[in-house]
């Protein structure tokens, strides 16, 4: 995140780990964080955006395992939830189409 933000001007990137609360603090993949998980732990936190793995959501769908919807989690959170592909390029990508909004 250091890399992106000097290459950047005026971007802060902050990457947060979130405890799986909702199936138990053993389990450590971005696949089975629920949107419960995501509101508990990131509520009050200033940012223009999160960027999520899209292996948080249903196949093909923008819900989470908890059935809450990408837009309620948004919504609670007050920010946009963007949906990434598990690759660097598209995060890459994701960030300069905000950055440059």
């Amino acid at each position: 995140s250091k890399e992106i933000s000097k290459r950047i001007k005026g971007l802060e990137v902050k990457v947060v780990a979130i405890k799986n609360n909702h199936f138990g603090e053993t389990i450590t993949v971005s696949g089975l964080i629920t949107g419960r998980d995501l509101i508990n732990q990131l509520k009050g936190l200033e940012n223009d955006g999160i960027i999520i793995p899209n292996s948080m959501m249903k196949s093909d769908e923008d819900i989470f395992l908890d059935n809450l919807t990408l837009e309620e989690v948004g919504r609670e959170l007050n920010t946009n939830l963007l949906v990434s592909n598990v690759d660097g390029k598209d995060f890459i990508n994701i960030i300069k189409i905000e950055v440059n909004k």
